[in-house]
């Protein structure tokens, strides 16, 4: 991915029974335990196969970064999903 580009990210977010919210996040590194910043706040719509979000990178420096799908239910559970990319400048 380029820095500065908006980049569509795309999946499913969804509970069979009783979804609360997404949310994405992004760090730099791969997996870090900290430092992540919301690329979206909490969104109480499900996705099936769809836009989740666009996330606009203006001003993320070269380097790998750790994009997260967190998906909540109404119970407190939740998953997550981890996938790297790489930032390249322009």
């Amino acid at each position: 991915m380029n820095e500065g580009a908006t980049v569509d990210i795309n999946g499913t977010a969804k509970d069979t029974a009783d979804f609360d919210y997404y949310r994405l996040q992004c760090a730099r590194g791969v997996s870090p335990r900290t430092g992540y910043s919301n690329i979206t706040d909490q969104i109480f719509t499900p996705v099936t196969s769809g836009l989740l979000a666009s996330w606009d990178t203006t001003g993320l420096d070269e380097g790998l970064y750790t994009v997260r799908l967190f998906v909540m239910d109404q119970a407190g559970n939740f998953v997550r999903f981890d996938m790297q990319v790489r930032m390249l400048s322009r």
